[in-house]
């Protein structure tokens, strides 16, 4: 690791761009997921509901894995520090479960339904092994869990698109990249995947792009 040496006005300088940087993030996820919430109280479509579920989880999610949340929430406890982190995961999980249900408009009883109906289950239950099971293992496999929802709402998401089904153009690639992104942090804080994984510079680039056009 290379080190370098900096004044303490440098230090600073940094150090307020950091938190500015993080504050304009958790801040505009907080407006979005607010902003969902009133589309869904004047429209009653669920799946703003939901969306607002995912930004809020995915939001409490990456504040978790900053140390943000250990550092404002609760200080004092080691094991809500290492809860926090796999069980917002499968908080995402489940809200990307639940929004991909309503937004794709997927039909009764199609193999589609059953498959995200099995995933919600299977969330609830990994919530309740994330309560049991160490740090590690239960990182590991929530992170497995939030990839096989991405995957799975991919592949229904191509299967509704042969259908005839469209959706508004641009709502759900972001999605599925920043998602990708989201759900791959654990791996790399565990150093089981790159930190150069493409999901975060997808991302990234995504977002670029929207405020530059």
């Amino acid at each position: 690791m290379p080190l370098t040496f900096e004044s303490p006005s440098e230090l600073i300088v940094e150090s307020n761009h950091l938190t500015l940087t993080h504050g304009l993030f958790y801040g505009a996820l907080l407006v979005f997921s607010a902003f969902n919430l009133l589309l869904f109280f004047s429209s009653g479509t669920i799946y703003y509901f939901y969306n607002a579920f995912y930004m809020a989880a995915m939001g409490l999610f990456m504040f978790a894995m900053g140390g943000f949340a250990n550092q404002y929430f609760w200080p004092n406890s080691a094991s809500l520090a290492n809860t926090s982190i796999p069980m917002s995961l499968v908080l995402c999980a489940l809200s990307m479960t639940l929004f991909g249900r309503s937004f794709l408009e997927i039909g009764e009883k199609s193999l589609a339904d059953l498959t995200t109906k099995a995933l919600a289950w299977a969330c609830f239950g990994f919530l309740g092994l994330t309560l049991l099971l160490p740090y590690r293992t239960g990182i590991m496999l929530n992170t497995v869990l939030a990839l096989t929802v991405l995957g799975s709402l991919f592949i229904i998401a191509i299967g509704r698109w042969l259908e005839g089904y469209q959706p508004p153009s641009g709502t759900w690639s972001p999605g599925l990249s920043c998602s990708s992104e989201g759900s791959s942090m654990p791996w790399q804080h565990l150093a089981i995947l790159p930190t150069s994984w493409p999901a975060k510079r997808l991302c990234r680039s995504w977002w670029v792009v929207r405020w530059c056009s």
